[in-house]
Order: C-alpha cells, then structure tokens, then sequence
C-alpha cells in the first residue's frame, strides 16, 4: 500500500465505522436497539474509551473536578452520557440519569448531576463556526501584523 491508502485507512475506514459500517451515533444506537450486534459493539468500544480516560485521568490527576460532554455525540446523545458514567459513584461520580440529563439541552451549559456527586458533570454547547471564524480571523490580525 502506498501513504495515501495507509492514510485513508487509518484515517476513513477504520475505528467504530470499520466495526459495523456505519458511521454517527444516531445510526449506531438505532441499530443497536433493533439488535444489531456489531452495532452494540461499536457502542460498547466507545463507551470504553471515555470510561478508560476518565479512568486515567482520576489516576494521574488524583480526582476529577468535572466532566464536560461536548459536540455532537456530547450534546445529543443522553444514553451514551449515561453509560459513560454508569458504575462511577464509587469515584464520586453520578450523573442525573432520570432528570436532566434525558432534557432536550437548550442553555448552553446544563449540569446533570445528583447532589451526591462529588464532581461536576456538565453538557455544554459548542459553537465550531465562531470557534473557527475567532481562530481565523485572530490568525489573519497577527499576519496582517507581520
């Protein structure tokens, strides 16, 4: 193989879209809940994931003040925000399964948290394109500087 295909291997065709084929979350949970097993699993692999970095950060950083749910899958997707923090409590970690964090998710932060838990767990609302737009445009000042 040559770099271009190592690349779009690695980069289009492989992760949770290589395990079932498909490719967002929404297609995921949908086949899951109709029994799609290879859907599950990539399911399953994400959720391992954000569970092992909050795992290795408790450990490097001695405790978690917050967890911050972000972007699409973040955002919209209060099953995986669910799973993500299921069997955390023991870590002071409890996410407001029940209440808010099934609501629709208007403000732009919204705390889902029991008032046990130990450490804040937040949704909060990303804004790529003034993200993008603030980057540009402090990028094109400093060049304009030049």
């Amino acid at each position: 193989m040559g770099q271009d295909e190592v690349n779009k291997k690695l980069t289009a065709e492989s992760g949770l879209e290589a395990v079932c084929g498909y490719h967002n979350m929404r297609e995921f949970l949908s086949r899951m809940h109709c029994g799609d097993i290879d859907a599950k699993l990539a399911v399953d692999m994400f959720v391992y994931r954000v569970r092992k970095a909050i795992g290795e950060y408790m450990v490097v950083l001695g405790r978690v003040d917050a967890i911050v749910f972000s972007g699409g899958i973040g955002e919209n997707y209060p099953e995986i925000r669910a799973r993500c923090c299921e069997d955390l409590e023991q870590f002071g970690i409890r996410l407001e399964e029940v209440g808010k964090n099934k609501m629709k998710i208007k403000a732009e932060q919204v705390q889902i948290l029991t008032m046990e838990s130990l450490t804040h767990i937040f949704v909060i609302k990303t804004n790529e394109e003034y993200q993008l737009a603030k980057e540009a445009d402090k990028y094109l000042t400093k060049t304009a500087s030049n």
